[in-house]
């Protein structure tokens, strides 16, 4: 039977509240920390101007940016995922999973590497995105969304995009495949204002677009049945829906590259959180920005000579969290 009951305002309240509270001295951290400096207590002069030299540089140029940038990334992300996994109705429907980030970063890298100047790199990586989103339709055929034939042609089509990005990599120069690579691994190094006008010209165009469609998400959640037995056209929502997470996964990859994971681990932690069948826009997005800053955090101040990439930080504490889910749902099933 359906679980009709929705989740209490004040306890998600409470959790934003939470989260918010983790959120701030992050984004304070993000802004001030390197590996080799500390601009945090002159954070009061940096902001008002006063501050000089290589302070006012690093902090103007180089970390505000990335930080404003990883903001972004990680709403943009965490709202993908949560679209894409209440499409599909299944825990693995992100767009890494289903080749959507890679599709992108396969047109971002065409257009780059093979027609330059031609084409811009957002409106390469929206057509690769769009590419496989078509693909992996056809691929489903006449099934909905819930159909978990949609995850499996995604994961073909993922592996397929990979190969071509390989493939492009041998083909070019050993400066420029060096440079595609890093990017190709999710990175938050040499972020600038452009990538920050760029993810954050579009984020307020699509969070008004999601607000538009979260009654029929939340009814998306609870039943698609019910959903159609409320007046909402499944099909036509659900086309509409796909396109608007597919834009925000294309948003991101385009400021900072196919950072791995975020999409799909924030949804979970959410749900885990905050038992609900509602569709949580702040929780989740603030989820996924706590994610990106802990990860390009750790990636600027590990002790290497070489920074490395968010996206490797954020594969691997994927991994660990997927892997303690597994051991607790292997648990739950031996006690049951």
């Amino acid at each position: 039977m359906v679980n009709l009951m929705l989740l209490p305002v004040s306890r998600a309240r409470y959790y934003n509240l939470v989260l918010v509270l983790i959120m701030i001295p992050l984004v304070l951290l993000s802004m001030t920390i390197g590996r080799s400096q500390n601009l945090l207590p002159l954070l009061s002069e940096l902001i008002q101007g006063n501050a000089t030299g290589i302070s006012t540089w690093l902090f103007e140029q180089l970390w505000l940016p990335r930080t404003l940038v990883a903001i972004g990334v990680g709403i943009a992300l965490s709202l993908a995922g949560a679209i894409f996994q209440t499409l599909t109705r299944n825990p693995l429907g992100s767009p890494d999973m289903i080749g959507v980030n890679t599709g992108a970063s396969l047109g971002l890298a065409a257009v780059t590497i093979i027609w330059p100047r031609l084409v811009s790199e957002s409106i390469g990586a929206l057509f690769g995105a769009l590419i496989i989103v078509f693909l992996a339709i056809l691929a489903k055929g006449r099934r909905q969304f819930s159909s978990v034939q949609i995850i499996v042609a995604g994961l073909a089509l993922n592996a397929m995009a990979l190969a071509l990005i390989q493939f492009v990599i041998i083909g070019i120069r050993p400066e420029a495949a060096t440079q595609l690579t890093a990017w190709m691994s999710g990175s938050l190094s040499q972020r600038d204002w452009s990538d920050v006008i760029t993810i954050w010209m579009a984020l307020p165009l699509l969070l008004s677009a999601l607000v538009v469609f979260y009654r029929p998400l939340n009814l998306l959640n609870i039943s698609p049945m019910m959903a159609t037995t409320l007046g909402v056209n499944v099909p036509l929502v659900s086309l509409k829906i796909l396109l608007l997470g597919t834009l925000f996964a294309v948003v991101a990859v385009v400021a900072a590259g196919p950072i791995a994971f975020i999409s799909l681990i924030s949804p979970h932690i959410v749900k885990r959180m905050i038992k609900s069948n509602r569709f949580l826009i702040m929780p989740t997005a603030l989820t996924g920005v706590i994610l990106v800053l802990i990860a390009d955090l750790i990636s600027r101040l590990l002790p290497y000579d070489a920074f490395l990439p968010v996206g490797i930080i954020t594969s691997f504490i994927g991994g660990i969290y997927l892997c303690v889910l597994l051991i607790v749902e292997w648990k739950k099933s031996l006690c049951n």
